[in-house]
C-alpha cells in the first residue's frame, strides 16, 4: 500500500469543514477499508510540531462516506477546532487494520484562511510598502506576477526600506531565472532565461545604488560646528588623546607637562 499524496484542501478559521479522502493501493487502485479497526488523522505545522488538530474513527470524528468499500472516509473538523488555526498545515491519515498494523494512507496540505497571493492597487501606493516595491521591480501585471505578497513582505522586513527590499527582490528573481536553461521551441521561438536573469541582476544593482544614494535615513556627521558638541568631545576622559595639542612646542624643561593640554573654552581662547 502507498500513501496518496497531495490530497489538499482549503478552509477558513471558524468554519465547520468535512474533507473527504480516498485510500489507494500501491497500484493506484481504490482500496477497501471497510474492515479497518481505526482511522487516525492529524494536522501539524511541520514534522517537528505537535498536532494542531486531530480526528479518529474510534473517537467519532471520522466516518466512512458509504461503507468503506470505496476507500473513502470523511473527517469532521468543527468550528471550535478551525477557529484556533491559521495558515498552512501538513495533514496525514493512517489506518490501523485488524492485526494492529499501522499504514500511512494520505498526505497533503491544509490551508486555513485563503489569502490573495498577489495584490497591487495603484491608488494605495503612497501608503503601501508592498505596492511600492512591486512598482519599483515592475511586478504589477495581473496575469504575469513574479513574486507573491508574502515573498515581498519577507524582503521588506529584512531590509526595512522600500528600495533595499526592491533590490533584494530583483536579485532573487535574477537567481530564480539564472537556474533555468534557455529554451528553443519548434518554429524558432525561444525563451532566453539567461537574458531575463541579467536584466533583473542589473535592476538589482541600480536599485541598490538608489538605496545607498538615499541613505536609507542615515545622515553624515559633521563635527566642530557646535559649541556643546565640542565641549562634550574635549572633556571626554575616555577619548584617545591626540598626538598634536595646544602648547606641544612650549619649553617645559626641566619637567614635561603632566598631560596633553586642551582648549578650556571650545568657543576660542584660553587653554589648560
Amino acid at each position: 500500500m502507498a500513501a496518496s499524496v497531495n490530497q489538499d484542501f482549503t478552509t477558513y478559521s471558524g468554519d465547520d469543514v468535512y474533507p473527504i479522502f480516498t485510500v489507494y493501493d500501491g497500484s493506484g487502485n481504490i482500496l477497501d477499508i471497510s474492515t479497518v479497526s481505526d482511522i487516525q488523522w492529524y494536522a501539524q505545522k511541520d514534522d517537528a510540531s505537535t498536532p494542531a488538530a486531530s480526528a479518529s474513527k474510534l473517537g467519532g470524528t471520522i466516518a466512512f462516506v458509504t461503507t468503506g468499500v470505496d476507500g473513502r472516509f470523511q473527517v469532521t473538523l468543527s468550528k471550535g477546532v478551525t477557529a484556533a488555526l491559521s495558515g498552512f498545515y501538513i495533514h496525514i491519515a493512517k489506518i490501523i487494520d485488524a492485526l494492529a498494523n499501522v499504514t500511512t494512507v494520505t498526505v497533503g496540505r491544509m490551508q486555513v484562511g485563503l489569502k490573495p497571493a498577489y495584490t497591487y492597487d495603484a491608488t494605495s501606493i503612497a501608503t503601501s510598502a508592498l505596492y511600492q516595491v512591486r512598482r519599483w521591480i515592475g511586478d504589477v501585471i495581473s496575469n504575469d506576477w513574479q513574486m507573491t505578497d508574502e515573498e515581498i513582505l519577507y524582503f521588506i522586513a529584512g531590509r526595512g526600506t522600500v528600495l533595499g527590499a526592491a533590490a533584494d527582490c530583483a536579485q532573487a528573481l535574477a537567481d530564480q531565472y539564472a537556474r533555468k536553461p534557455d529554451v528553443v521551441s519548434p518554429g524558432g521561438m525561444s525563451t532566453r532565461y539567461g537574458e531575463i536573469a541579467k536584466k533583473y541582476s542589473d535592476m538589482s544593482a541600480q536599485l541598490e545604488a538608489k538605496a545607498r544614494a538615499r541613505g536609507a535615513g542615515a545622515m553624515p556627521y559633521v563635527g566642530g560646528i557646535s559649541i556643546t558638541d565640542k565641549t562634550n568631545v574635549t572633556t571626554n576622559n575616555d577619548r584617545v588623546q591626540p598626538s598634536f595639542n595646544i602648547g606641544m612646542t612650549d619649553a617645559t624643561l626641566p619637567l614635561p607637562m603632566p598631560a596633553n593640554e586642551r582648549n578650556a573654552n571650545p568657543n576660542g581662547g584660553g587653554s589648560n
